[in-house]
């Protein structure tokens, strides 16, 4: 991969990029998830309402809330992979003029 990618710099530039792409994923899809939310299903057997005919339902107010979360933990951790990448930066000569 290093030699594929041209050197250590151009490897740590590319990571980077991904992270960054990532992170403006995680944080869009929140809003993403809200504006499609009536139209998740969802075929949890211990969520199914009673007497309901069919195997997929709306997706419960639990369900919403923790898929909305999770993309907060991946915004985290994008994040602190960033933040590294650009403390390392200098070390490596990654060109990090796009960066900030």
């Amino acid at each position: 991969m290093l030699a594929h990618s041209g050197g250590v710099a151009e490897l740590a530039q590319t990571v980077y990029s991904l992270t960054v792409a990532d992170w403006r994923i995680a944080v869009s899809a929140p809003r993403a998830v809200t504006a499609i939310e009536h139209r998740l299903l969802t075929d949890v057997p211990e969520h199914c309402p009673a007497g309901h005919p069919y195997r997929f339902y709306p997706l419960h107010d639990h369900q919403l809330e923790r898929l909305r979360t999770s993309f907060q933990q991946v915004c985290a951790a994008q994040q602190a992979v960033a933040q590294m990448l650009l403390v390392t930066a200098p070390a490596i000569g990654m060109d990090t003029s796009r960066a900030v």
